[in-house]
């Protein structure tokens, strides 16, 4: 899952936060894409659901394409390996999901025939500070207990495949368009 927004403080820290308040704050976490990337990869083996937080693409076109390459087997194997500081690689498995938040239409390169993300953006307006404040009263109130319990009750339709290519968005082929080569 891929989520921008274009104005900055629009609420995706408050959306997470939600989804932490579900799955407990310590099976819910945000890194960057250096933690990411980075060999030890130890939110592999604690965490079920990752936030890969200001994601943007930076630097040479070419290495912004690297970043997609590295992620990709970490996001799509069953087991990725893992290396810890004075500690031999190990093989670790993995059901972990991954959502990324970026303010940047062009966060990720993706190239037009990528089906492993479903993109969604957003040019709505930042709301009033005052719903933002209600909102996390409401979280604080036992909110996530409501989400939690709505989604533990939806129905999900019969030919749903959780191994099948991401949904479909316009927003996706905006993605790729914004990531394509300058030249």
């Amino acid at each position: 899952i891929v989520i921008v927004s274009t104005e900055f403080q629009f609420g995706k820290g408050s959306l997470f936060r939600a989804l932490q308040e579900c799955y407990g704050v310590n099976n819910a976490i945000a890194i960057d894409i250096k933690q990411a990337l980075d060999k030890s990869k130890g939110y592999l083996c604690n965490s079920s659901l990752v936030l890969i937080d200001e994601m943007a693409s930076s630097g040479k076109w070419d290495e912004t394409q690297n970043v997609l390459n590295d992620m990709k087997r970490i996001i799509t194997e069953k087991e990725v390996s893992s290396r810890s500081l004075f500690v031999d690689y190990k093989i670790v498995k993995t059901c972990t999901n991954y959502m990324f938040f970026s303010n940047k239409k062009d966060a990720l390169k993706l190239p037009p025939n990528e089906v492993r993300y479903w993109v969604y953006i957003s040019e709505q307006p930042r709301m009033n500070d005052q719903f933002y404040s209600d909102y996390h009263t409401w979280l604080d109130e036992g909110g996530a207990k409501a989400i939690l319990n709505s989604l533990k009750e939806r129905q999900i339709s019969e030919d749903f495949k959780p191994k099948g290519v991401a949904p479909d968005t316009p927003f996706r082929s905006q993605m790729s368009k914004g990531g394509e080569h300058p030249l």
